[in-house]
């Protein structure tokens, strides 16, 4: 439905109101059920389940998610899903958040850990119900004869390690030997079955070094984060 309609039937709505008519309303609801990819959805309205109802805006309707408060505008008996409600403050706004770190510096820890100068880092970031967010991490690595890994730290309403089995990486070997400079990124999506928990959290890099008969370092440099929720 195009936006002038939507306006169409607002205006149309409120004018029937001041009249004392009331074939076309606004109301809320809660989602019991809704399918993120068919659009398939179970709203409970005024005490009563309907299944499968229409959606004006379909934009923002992966952002629906089991639980949300949603608003609905009524036309005589057919109901049509505007879209979430949310109140400010958490989660109100969902943007992404991003952080970068520009020195190079280096890691001879064999197990994540943080650089001299820690980050980047994105804090307050807020998951919603549909417990999922895209990450994308980004660094220069420079190896001669050893490899570098990166990956993302979870902290705050949920507790998620870094990990090689999402990590970033690059190896100097017997196989690609001598010095080596690049650039990697690592896309990743969390979601509720990665631990991801609704509430605040904070997103940061860490680093790691690999031993591959060479220099017992490695170099990390102009690194970037960003954490996407949606």
């Amino acid at each position: 439905m195009r936006s002038a309609d939507i306006a169409a039937l607002l205006v149309q709505g409120m004018q029937q109101q001041g009249n004392g008519n009331s074939d076309i309303g606004w109301h809320t609801g809660v989602v019991q059920a809704w399918d993120e990819q068919t659009g398939l959805n179970s709203i409970l309205i005024n005490g009563n389940t309907f299944n499968n109802l229409s959606v004006l805006s379909t934009s923002n309707s992966i952002m629906i998610s089991p639980g949300d408060t949603v608003a609905l505008m009524r036309v005589q008996s057919q109901y049509f899903v505007l879209g979430r409600i949310q109140a400010p403050g958490e989660g109100a706004a969902l943007n992404w958040r991003s952080d970068n770190v520009s020195p190079n510096e280096s890691t001879g820890n064999t197990a994540y850990s943080d650089l001299a100068t820690v980050g980047p880092r994105v804090s307050n970031v807020y998951i919603g119900s549909s417990r999922r967010c895209l990450v994308i991490a980004s660094s220069r690595i420079a190896v001669n004869g050893s490899g570098g890994y990166f990956d993302v730290e979870v902290s705050g309403a949920s507790s998620i390690a870094a990990s090689d089995s999402r990590a970033a990486f690059g190896v100097s070997d017997s196989v690609n030997p001598g010095a080596v400079t690049f650039t990697a990124t690592n896309t990743t999506l969390l979601t509720a079955a990665d631990g991801l928990k609704q509430g605040l959290h904070t997103f940061t890099m860490k680093y790691r070094f690999e031993a591959h008969g060479g220099s017992a370092i490695t170099f990390f440099g102009k690194r970037t984060l960003t954490v996407m929720p949606f």
